[in-house]
């Protein structure tokens, strides 16, 4: 499975209700017993939020995304998905070029 960022930004404040809050919060609930929810939250110091989400496809990334009510409702003015491309040890944080490795003591 591939992982997917979604970004929203531009919150409009003056949505917010407690029942919007909570339809939020049981479709974060939804695609985290359904697997597909990593990791979510809001930026301490600003207005943006993220959801990091695993799926097969952009397509099926943006449909959960995008199902979100607080995007529905517009509580979140801009909001976009875009695939992550993960770095990480076993693929040497994404150098394919030899010479680097070696001079990482990386050798593949």
């Amino acid at each position: 499975m591939k992982k997917y960022i979604g970004s929203l930004k531009e919150k409009r404040s003056a949505l917010m209700t407690d029942e919007l809050l909570i339809a939020h919060v049981r479709h974060l609930q939804y695609l985290e017993q359904a697997g597909t929810l990593l990791l979510c939250g809001p930026l301490k110091d600003s207005d943006q939020a993220f959801q990091l989400l695993q799926a097969e496809s952009l397509l099926e990334a943006q449909l959960l995304f995008f199902s979100d009510p607080f995007i529905q409702n517009g509580y979140y003015n801009h909001c976009t998905v875009h695939e992550l491309v993960e770095a990480n040890p076993a693929n040497y944080f994404l150098i394919s070029d030899s010479k680097l490795l070696n001079r990482l003591g990386q050798d593949k």
